[in-house]
């Protein structure tokens, strides 16, 4: 059986539509429980209020404070861009599988309509 650009389009639609129902499914314990993921924890994920970097130049030590407060907002920057990374991707799938299907239905209006011209032209 030949698998062509309709089975493919379906395919990728089914597949989108499932990442983004993850999405959707994932999106409320993701937001409520934000403290507990990966990305929050990588980012601020430690107790002090005040994180501090040593930046050295010259010789010379320089020590910042970054606020933890910060690192949260910057947490959250992150957060939400891997979100929309993900929504991206699912809604990618779906409109490249539609374009597929599509241009599947196009390519057979234009067969049956060079069909119906030849016809027209033989009688």
């Amino acid at each position: 059986m030949e698998i062509s650009k309709k089975h493919i389009g379906i395919f990728l639609i089914t597949t989108g539509i499932l990442v983004l129902l993850m999405l959707l499914l994932k999106l409320e314990p993701y937001v409520v429980e934000f403290a507990t993921n990966p990305i929050y924890q990588f980012i601020a994920g430690r107790e002090d209020e005040i994180r501090q970097i040593t930046i050295t130049k010259n010789g010379e030590r320089v020590q910042i404070g970054i606020p933890l407060g910060f690192l949260r907002i910057v947490a959250l920057f992150f957060g939400f861009m891997f979100l929309r990374i993900w929504f991206d991707i699912g809604s990618k799938l779906v409109s490249v599988g539609r374009e597929l299907m599509t241009d599947d239905v196009k390519n057979l209006e234009k067969l049956l309509d060079k069909l119906l011209q030849l016809r027209i032209m033989n009688k």
